[in-house]
């Protein structure tokens, strides 16, 4: 008798507890996905607003420069003048690292600071006088400011006949900025890569620093010596070398998405074994330039903590 009765409380237990079970687990699982859909919203808005700020920033300086290309007596050709208008224009942004005019032949005819020199030989100058259309070039890091610079080159035209460059070099370091103020310590964080995969702007600035570029997979490194010293070449720079990186398979595809123009999020797990959301996010640059980029990183499981305790 007592057994019967035990097996019918066992029954009714089970009947009690089982859709208990099942109730609260069919409650995780909506919670669950409203938690991943909330997630992933979250970090698409960060992305989203963090490459719009980034847009802004290059934009404004793209425009200025523009806008001293069209100056008349820039076009003129006058000296002094375009002395005059490059150092005051650097001394009203500071975020122009150097403004410099060039004529077709290369030849420098104004600078805001420095000495005047030759750049028929550089890149920029054979690709503009070969294309004829502004662009902003990938970045790259100056030793002399130490921090990333990319430049902005506009064709000056007078009288639809192309008469010569000007060329604005834009310190990053406001990028920078942007990037520690988005970011929330390891677990949330954002960063900004450039047309070539290069990190322009991360909380980890050692990857600035070196510039890790998560499209060809290296970093550059300065060569030292014995003793700890920076090596140099005849001229001075200091010499560096390339190392190879890894990253998660996952985060190569994202890279090559966002440089394409393509904005999304995924999940994947990092180089920690740690399971991230990363949404990402196209920066549409001005003239004939390549897209830059920005990535978020969120860790999951904390993020789930923090979800489950409010």
């Amino acid at each position: 008798m007592k057994s019967i009765k035990k097996q019918l409380i066992s029954i009714m237990l089970l009947l009690v507890i089982i859709p208990f079970i099942i109730s609260n687990a069919i409650g995780y699982v909506f919670i669950s996905k409203g938690f991943q859909q909330s997630l992933e919203e979250h970090n698409k808005v960060l992305a989203l607003a963090m490459a719009d700020s980034v847009q802004a920033f290059i934009e404004n300086a793209y425009s200025i420069t523009e806008a001293i290309a069209d100056l008349k007596d820039v076009k003129d050709f006058w000296i002094d003048e375009q002395k005059n208008i490059l150092v005051n224009t650097a001394k009203r942004h500071e975020y122009f690292d150097l403004l410099y005019i060039q004529g077709t032949d290369g030849m420098q005819t104004a600078r805001s600071t420095g000495e005047l020199g030759d750049r028929s030989g550089r890149w920029w100058f054979k690709q503009i006088m070969n294309d004829r259309e502004p662009f902003v070039s990938a970045s790259y890091y100056s030793v002399s400011v130490n921090v990333p610079v990319t430049s902005v080159f506009i064709p000056i035209y007078k009288n639809s006949e192309l008469v010569g460059i000007m060329g604005s070099d834009i310190k990053l370091d406001a990028l920078q900025t942007m990037v520690e103020e988005f970011s929330q310590g390891q677990n949330s964080y954002t960063y900004i890569i450039d047309g070539e995969g290069n990190v322009i702007a991360h909380p980890d600035e050692q990857q600035v620093l070196e510039q890790y570029n998560y499209k060809n997979l290296k970093k550059t490194i300065l060569v030292k010596d014995d003793n700890g010293n920076v090596k140099k070449d005849e001229k001075g720079n200091p010499l560096t070398e390339s190392e190879d990186i890894e990253v998660p398979e996952k985060l190569k595809e994202i890279t090559e998405k966002v440089l394409n123009g393509e904005t999304g999020v995924a999940e994947y797990v990092d180089s920690n074994g740690e399971t991230v959301i990363s949404a990402y996010s196209t920066i549409e640059l001005p003239g004939n330039s390549d897209n830059w980029g920005v990535i978020t990183v969120q860790k999951k499981a904390d993020a789930m903590a923090v979800f489950m305790d409010t």
